[in-house]
């Protein structure tokens, strides 16, 4: 399969993707969001949020590969730490 083809229906597709269908946008709005914080010299966060198989898993991995060739550095972090800031800013910090 080329990388220019969608995967075929008949293959199921996880994790990073060959092809983004309907994705401009949202990858548009990503490369703006990272260019404000930029231009802000601060850092952001990303929340991606959709139903179960809509594509978040290979939208996440383009963010990052977004975010890593602009010289970001992507953080990895449990869900529940959200509920512990000291624990957030802690995994942030150490990444």
């Amino acid at each position: 399969m080329s990388k220019s083809q969608p995967p075929s229906s008949s293959q199921p597709c996880w994790g990073e993707a060959r092809y983004f269908h309907g994705r401009v946008k949202i990858l548009d709005d990503f490369k703006e969001l990272l260019d404000r914080a930029k231009d802000r010299n601060s850092g952001t966060s990303v929340l991606i949020q959709a139903a179960p198989g809509a594509g978040k898993t290979a939208l996440l991995y383009e963010c990052v590969r977004i975010a890593g060739g602009r010289g970001y550095a992507v953080a990895e972090v449990e869900p529940t730490w959200f509920l512990d800031p000291k624990t957030l800013y802690k995994s942030i910090r150490s990444s």
